[in-house]
């Protein structure tokens, strides 16, 4: 067996096993299989911590600083839109504002921190651990995703049934 060393920076690394007689094709295929699902998981972490703050996104027409936003006639509006009680302004102006209840919240963070989990791979290259592979990363940028579906959609159906 060959236990390969993939590294870009302190925070971008992990190690694969593999034998010796594998392909060096195979063996390129399955490293940047892994190196992407691991990038995928950064960045569905990314965006589940600016969702547990800012709430959902706005359309791409739409996106704008909400204290600049204007009507189709390019008259301010903000004063004009009603705002939830967990609004909190997102500064790129990507997202509404509206922020999930301090309990799903919890919820969404809870999940990113079970997906950082597995892709913290400076910690598993410290304690030698060789448990990363494509499909264990992908599982976890998965189960992310679903349970953030499926809390989002509890939430959506207890708040149209009040």
């Amino acid at each position: 067996m060959v236990l390969l060393h993939v590294k870009k920076t302190d925070e971008l690394q992990f190690l694969y096993e593999t034998p010796v007689a594998s392909k060096v094709d195979d063996v390129v295929e399955d490293l940047v299989e892994i190196w992407n699902a691991q990038i995928q998981i950064r960045r569905l972490c990314d965006s589940m911590e600016d969702l547990a703050l800012y709430g959902p996104a706005k359309k791409p027409d739409k996106q704008c600083i909400d204290t600049y936003a204007t009507d189709d006639w390019g008259n301010l509006i903000n004063d004009k839109i009603p705002r939830g009680p967990h609004y909190c302004m997102d500064p790129t102006g990507k997202r509404t504002g509206e922020a999930p209840e301090p309990r799903l919240a919890e919820i969404i963070t809870k999940e990113i921190s079970n997906a950082k989990k597995v892709s913290n791979s400076k910690e598993h290259v410290e304690r030698k651990q060789v448990c990363v592979c494509a499909r264990v990363c992908m599982c976890a940028c998965q189960r992310a995703r679903s349970r953030i579906r499926v809390k989002a959609s509890k939430k959506a159906v207890h708040t149209t049934a009040i």
